[in-house]
Protein backbone atom coordinates (compact mmCIF):
# COMPACT_ATOMS: atom_id res chain seq x y z
CA UNK A 1 0.00 0.00 0.00
CA UNK A 2 0.91 3.37 -0.77
CA UNK A 3 -0.08 6.31 1.28
CA UNK A 4 -3.29 6.44 3.12
CA UNK A 5 -5.85 4.46 1.91
CA UNK A 6 -9.23 6.14 0.21
CA UNK A 7 -11.71 3.48 1.83
CA UNK A 8 -12.09 1.19 5.07
CA UNK A 9 -14.44 -1.58 4.62
CA UNK A 10 -14.28 -3.04 7.35
CA UNK A 11 -13.33 -2.74 11.41
CA UNK A 12 -10.25 -4.76 10.85
CA UNK A 13 -9.35 -2.24 8.42
CA UNK A 14 -9.02 0.31 10.63
CA UNK A 15 -6.99 -1.99 13.41
CA UNK A 16 -4.54 -2.80 10.55
CA UNK A 17 -4.20 0.57 9.60
CA UNK A 18 -3.30 2.26 13.16
CA UNK A 19 -1.35 -1.05 13.67
CA UNK A 20 0.50 -0.10 10.11
CA UNK A 21 1.39 3.71 11.17
CA UNK A 22 2.17 2.96 14.99
CA UNK A 23 5.05 0.03 13.35
CA UNK A 24 6.32 2.73 10.52
CA UNK A 25 6.26 5.81 13.62
CA UNK A 26 4.29 7.66 10.72
CA UNK A 27 2.13 10.81 11.44
CA UNK A 28 -1.16 9.64 13.27
CA UNK A 29 -2.86 13.01 12.43
CA UNK A 30 -4.70 12.10 9.21
CA UNK A 31 -5.61 8.76 10.80
CA UNK A 32 -6.77 10.36 14.19
CA UNK A 33 -8.79 13.07 11.96
CA UNK A 34 -10.64 9.76 10.03
CA UNK A 35 -11.60 7.70 13.36
CA UNK A 36 -13.07 11.08 15.03
CA UNK A 37 -14.98 11.31 12.38
CA UNK A 38 -16.23 7.95 12.70
CA UNK A 39 -17.48 9.62 16.06
CA UNK A 40 -18.60 12.50 14.69
CA UNK A 41 -20.96 11.12 12.42
CA UNK A 42 -22.73 8.00 14.00
CA UNK A 43 -25.56 9.76 15.09
CA UNK A 44 -28.20 12.18 12.81
CA UNK A 45 -31.39 14.19 13.56
CA UNK A 46 -34.79 12.66 13.58
CA UNK A 47 -37.78 14.66 13.10
CA UNK A 48 -40.65 14.07 15.87
CA UNK A 49 -42.70 16.69 14.86
CA UNK A 50 -44.18 20.12 16.15
CA UNK A 51 -43.71 21.85 19.15
CA UNK A 52 -44.58 25.04 20.52
CA UNK A 53 -42.34 28.07 21.24
CA UNK A 54 -42.10 28.07 24.51
CA UNK A 55 -40.76 24.30 24.44
CA UNK A 56 -37.39 23.46 25.95
CA UNK A 57 -35.84 20.52 24.05
CA UNK A 58 -33.46 18.32 26.49
CA UNK A 59 -29.73 17.58 26.29
CA UNK A 60 -30.05 15.39 22.89
CA UNK A 61 -33.26 17.62 20.98
CA UNK A 62 -32.95 20.72 19.21
CA UNK A 63 -36.00 23.04 18.29
CA UNK A 64 -35.94 24.59 14.33
CA UNK A 65 -38.43 27.27 13.37
CA UNK A 66 -39.44 27.94 9.99
CA UNK A 67 -41.08 31.28 8.75
CA UNK A 68 -43.92 31.25 6.10
CA UNK A 69 -45.67 33.84 4.42
CA UNK A 70 -45.01 37.67 4.05
CA UNK A 71 -46.41 40.71 5.67
CA UNK A 72 -48.78 40.22 8.10
CA UNK A 73 -49.38 36.76 7.02
CA UNK A 74 -46.18 35.60 8.19
CA UNK A 75 -46.33 32.58 10.34
CA UNK A 76 -43.35 31.00 12.28
CA UNK A 77 -43.90 27.38 12.87
CA UNK A 78 -41.37 25.12 15.31
CA UNK A 79 -40.26 21.11 15.11
CA UNK A 80 -38.59 19.17 17.30
CA UNK A 81 -35.62 17.40 16.30
CA UNK A 82 -33.81 14.23 18.53
CA UNK A 83 -30.35 13.08 18.14
CA UNK A 84 -30.35 9.46 17.48
CA UNK A 85 -28.04 6.36 16.65
CA UNK A 86 -28.05 6.55 12.42
CA UNK A 87 -28.02 2.51 11.29
CA UNK A 88 -26.53 3.54 8.17
CA UNK A 89 -23.08 5.18 10.01
CA UNK A 90 -20.08 3.48 9.96
CA UNK A 91 -19.89 3.61 13.31
CA UNK A 92 -22.93 1.05 13.56
CA UNK A 93 -22.36 -0.87 10.42
CA UNK A 94 -19.17 -1.64 11.39
CA UNK A 95 -20.48 -2.66 14.46
CA UNK A 96 -17.38 -0.34 16.55
CA UNK A 97 -18.15 0.93 20.27
CA UNK A 98 -16.82 4.68 21.26
CA UNK A 99 -14.48 2.69 23.90
CA UNK A 100 -12.65 1.10 20.89
CA UNK A 101 -12.40 4.41 18.86
CA UNK A 102 -11.01 5.95 21.98
CA UNK A 103 -8.22 3.77 22.24
CA UNK A 104 -7.16 3.53 18.81
CA UNK A 105 -6.86 7.24 19.05
CA UNK A 106 -4.84 6.78 22.66
CA UNK A 107 -2.45 4.50 20.69
CA UNK A 108 -1.87 6.68 17.89
CA UNK A 109 -1.36 9.63 20.53
CA UNK A 110 0.86 7.70 22.77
Amino acid sequence: MIGFPKTFNTKQDYFNIVDSIIKAKSDPKEMVKKLQSLLITRTHWVGKGPVDEFYSPASDEKVMSQEEGEGEEKVTTYSLFKSEDDPNSAFTRLDFTEEEINKLINDLEA
